[in-house]
C-alpha cells in the first residue's frame, strides 16, 4: 500500500512538473515575450486607426527664379493657421506601415524687391493628401516616414507693402494665379506626439501663364519651388494605437 501511494505521489508531482513548463513555452506566452516596447507587453496590433493631425507651426522659403536676376532663397516665412487634418493610419506589422489622411495647409512665399523697399507675401490654403510610408517602433510611435504629399489650392492671397506705409491685399478661391495641384516628396520623424516633416514641392507655385484683364502677365518667367519644415503634433483618437495588457495580469 506504501508502495502504491509513493508510486501516485511521484506521477502527481512529475505531470504537475510537466504541465507547468508547457504553461511556460506554450505559443502565447512566448510571443507575449517577444514583442516588448516601452516596457509594456503587446497583444496584437490595430491595424488600422485614426490620429487627429496638427501642423502646429510650418516654416517656409523658397527658390525664386525669374527674369533680370540671379537664382535665390526667398525670406522665411512662418505661419501657425489654420493647419489640421485627419490621419488614416495603416500598420502592416510592428515594424512597417502607411500613413494617409486629408488636412488643410497654410504654405507659401515672401518675396522681396531690390532695395528692400517693397514686399510681396503670397500664399495658398490647400487641401493635403499624404502617402507616406513609416519605418521603425510602431506601438511606441517612433519611427522615420516618407512619400509624396498632394495638395490642392482652393484660396490664393496675395498681400504687398510698399515701405511698410502702403497696403494692397486681396485673395481669390479657386485661383488661376497658382497651379490647382501642388506634389511634394516628404520626409521626417515621429517622436510619441509630435514630428517633424520636411516637404519639397516640384511644381511652380505660381502660374507664369495667367493673365490680368489688362493683358498683363505679372508672373511671367517666374519659376517657385517651395520648402516646408513643418513641426506638429499627431493625436490618437482613443486611448492607445495598441491594445497593452497589464504586466499584472500576465505575471
Amino acid at each position: 500500500m506504501k508502495k502504491y501511494f509513493t508510486l501516485v505521489l511521484l506521477s502527481t508531482l512529475t505531470l504537475s512538473h510537466y504541465s507547468v513548463s508547457a504553461w511556460g513555452t506554450d505559443e502565447t506566452s512566448l510571443e507575449t515575450r517577444t514583442y516588448l516596447a516601452d516596457d509594456l507587453t503587446i497583444a496584437k496590433p490595430s491595424r488600422i486607426y485614426t490620429t487627429t493631425a496638427m501642423e502646429g507651426y510650418i516654416l517656409s522659403t523658397s527658390m525664386l527664379s525669374k527674369p533680370g536676376q540671379d537664382d535665390k532663397m526667398t525670406t522665411p516665412r512662418l505661419s501657425a493657421f489654420l493647419h489640421l487634418g485627419t490621419n488614416v493610419n495603416i500598420d502592416f506589422n510592428y515594424n512597417v506601415g502607411m500613413i494617409t489622411g486629408l488636412g488643410i495647409r497654410n504654405i507659401g512665399f515672401i518675396e522681396k524687391y531690390d532695395g528692400g523697399d517693397s514686399t510681396v507675401k503670397r500664399r495658398i490654403y490647400g487641401l493635403n493628401l499624404p502617402v507616406l510610408f513609416k519605418f521603425g517602433n510602431m506601438p511606441s510611435r517612433n519611427y522615420f516616414f516618407a512619400g509624396a504629399e498632394f495638395t490642392m489650392a482652393f484660396n490664393y492671397k496675395e498681400k504687398g507693402f510698399v515701405k511698410r506705409n502702403k497696403k494692397e491685399k486681396f485673395n481669390e478661391w479657386f485661383s488661376d494665379r497658382t497651379p490647382l495641384f501642388h506634389p511634394s516628396i516628404a520626409a521626417g520623424y515621429q517622436s510619441k506626439y509630435g514630428y517633424l516633416k520636411f516637404n519639397y514641392y516640384l511644381s511652380n507655385f505660381l502660374n507664369p501663364d495667367f493673365t490680368t484683364k489688362d493683358n498683363v502677365r505679372p508672373y511671367e518667367g517666374y519659376n517657385v519651388n517651395l520648402m516646408t519644415l513643418s513641426f506638429g503634433f499627431n493625436f490618437p483618437m482613443k486611448k492607445s494605437f495598441y491594445d497593452f495588457p497589464k504586466m499584472s495580469a500576465l505575471r
